[in-house]
């Protein structure tokens, strides 16, 4: 997979800058900048392949979590370049939601998912991107890797 350094932002927008659209928060561009996105990606779903936000891939990837899908792509393509996913733990806050994360460059999905250890485990030839190991898709578990 080719990880390529993003090209100079052709903005002027101050790096801390934040614009939101939907779900999605992108930095480093004003809410009036027209770089502000959000960019829209290819990635498979379940062995299908699917154009959207990195919000749409949000979705999928919460449902993956709860073991709704038992296959989604780790990287989102756009262009002819690819970008893995980063996926960050905010832990658990006061009332059991677990705060996760999910960016690529510059746009950011925030999710709140009720924090529980009974989440199913996918199919035994399930893997996850998260932690690395075979037998089951990201848990909740595997961010506190």
């Amino acid at each position: 997979m080719n990880n390529r350094t993003p090209p100079a932002r052709p903005c002027r927008c101050p790096a801390d800058a934040q614009a939101t659209s939907g779900d999605l928060v992108v930095t480093g561009h004003t809410p009036t900048c027209p770089n502000r996105g959000p960019r829209r990606y290819l990635f498979t779903v379940a062995g299908e392949e699917h154009i959207g936000t990195l919000a749409d891939y949000a979705r999928h990837w919460e449902q993956a979590l709860l073991g709704d899908l038992t296959s989604l792509s780790d990287h989102l393509i756009a262009g002819d370049a690819v970008y893995r996913v980063e996926v960050k733990d905010g832990g658990v806050d006061h009332e059991g939601w677990r705060h996760i994360a999910l960016t690529v460059e510059h746009e950011t999905v925030l999710l709140a998912i009720a924090a529980s250890d009974d989440l199913a485990d996918a199919p035994t030839d399930a893997f996850c991107w998260v932690c690395g190991d075979e037998g089951h898709l990201p848990r909740p578990s595997c961010l506190d890797t």
